[in-house]
């Protein structure tokens, strides 16, 4: 074993490692799920990014929301109720209905701009439309 994979094992936050194996456990089996039907690779690998991104994006927003409330300030999400990640993302046993929120809404959702912020100021709106 090199130091740089001792390091890597031994450096006091398992959580992280842990949590990264996970992931990786993860994407892999639906990867091999995905290909073992037929899935091209090109035709998931986009989907599987915005996932990454929608799952960051609500740790991030949710991280925010801690600061803000242990500072007394306000904080309003940018993505919340049933648009939030922690809301559609636990509904694993019905997919159909997931999908179905996710083609049908949350991608309205996205690509639609903030009506506080008016046409084309809204810069979350404007990554999705790209």
């Amino acid at each position: 074993m090199t130091s740089m994979s001792k390091s890597k094992t031994n450096n006091g936050n398992g959580t992280v490692d842990s949590r990264r194996q996970e992931v990786q456990r993860i994407v892999k089996n639906a990867c091999d799920q995905l290909n073992s039907e037929g899935v091209d690779a090109r035709n998931y690998v986009e989907q599987l990014a915005w996932l990454f991104f929608l799952k960051a994006f609500d740790e991030a927003e949710t991280r925010r929301e801690e600061e803000a409330a242990f500072d007394d300030a306000g904080y309003e999400r940018r993505l919340s109720g049933n648009f939030a990640w922690s809301s559609w993302a636990s509904k694993t046993d019905h997919p159909d209905e997931m999908l179905e929120f996710v083609d049908g809404k949350l991608w309205i959702k996205l690509t639609s701009p903030d009506p506080k912020k008016g046409l084309g100021d809204d810069p979350l709106a404007e990554r999705f439309r790209r």
